[in-house]
């Protein structure tokens, strides 16, 4: 008996009497719990209730077949991950594709080898284990981090940014896709490592890092905030000014004259002057070139200090 095998749950989808009674004799000799479903409609009841350890897929079930029943429950957050290994006597490229790509992790041919059958088994619960203690890890890191998948869907999200990417909902923009896939197609990341700017569900700009891909087409990303929406986070909370002042002073240290501020943020020159009063004694300054000097020093404290 495999002892590390009892708090797993094992689903197995399979229409045949003959083949379920034997799965489950062989998959509780050796320890786990095993859930049986004769169709894939069933299969989708029990997992909408229960999170079974990993499933075991026959692809030619009647009515809606095993492929479909992959598909939709990898729509479901929680078995996203879940490991999803094909029981079927096909065995061209064509099939063992679709089931590839409706989110199965392994194809074991019929007739099915028992040992073999287990020994792969194992080795996908091992996986989902290791990988699940990663993200229990990263959960508690503190990390900004987002996992999606090849069509930039968030799976998961750490605690921190969980509610501007929540998983299932966000998605990535169009620009981000594009930059996520060619990330991904890198054989060295890190030759094409520059973020990417993308909209969180806020309305805010981040900056995302690609880190790699974390399990079977699943992408690994780092959230940080813009470097525009750092800055003026910085001068808004440490100066105590209102969100206009922040803007007029932002535009002051990028060295636009007040007539060239008040253009662009739509405003005229004289509420510009009357902005700056304020901003120079909130920041205890005189004047435009001390305001700038204390500003950028502020912020170059809290970027690299």
């Amino acid at each position: 008996m495999n002892n590390n095998a009892q708090k797993s749950v094992i689903l197995v989808v399979e229409d045949s009497p003959e083949s379920l009674g034997m799965l489950h004799e062989t998959l509780e000799m050796n320890g786990y719990t095993v859930l049986l479903a004769p169709n894939g409609e069933k299969a989708l009841e029990i997992v909408a209730h229960i999170r079974p350890d990993a499933i075991l897929m026959d692809a030619l079930l009647p009515g809606m077949n095993g492929f479909e029943t992959t598909r939709r429950l990898k729509q479901l957050s929680h078995a996203r991950t879940t490991p999803v290994l094909f029981m079927t006597g096909l065995d061209d490229t064509e099939h063992i594709v679709e089931g590839l790509e409706a989110g199965g992790v392994d194809y074991i041919i019929k007739p099915i080898n028992a040992t073999e059958m287990v020994a792969r088994l194992k080795v996908h619960l091992d996986n989902a284990r290791d990988a699940h203690t990663a993200k229990a890890a990263l959960e508690i890191s503190g990390q900004s981090l987002i996992s999606t998948d090849a069509d930039g869907t968030v799976l998961w999200a750490t605690p921190s940014v969980r509610s501007r990417f929540v998983p299932g909902e966000s998605r990535l923009s169009a620009q981000a896709l594009k930059w996520l896939e060619q990330n991904s197609s890198e054989a060295d990341p890190m030759l094409y490592s520059d973020p990417c700017v993308e909209t969180d569900n806020q309305g805010n700009n981040v900056q995302l890092f690609y880190l790699g891909q974390s399990g079977h087409q699943q992408f690994l990303m780092r959230v940080r905030e813009s470097e525009e929406n750092t800055t003026r986070s910085v001068v808004t909370e440490y100066f105590e000014l209102t969100s206009r002042e922040a803007d007029v002073l932002l535009w002051l240290v990028n060295g636009k004259s007040n007539k060239e501020i008040a253009e662009i943020l739509d405003i005229s020159p004289r509420t510009v002057n009357k902005y700056l009063d304020h901003v120079y004694v909130k920041l205890g300054v005189e004047n435009r070139t001390a305001a700038a000097m204390v500003t950028m020093r502020r912020i170059a404290d809290h970027l690299y200090g």
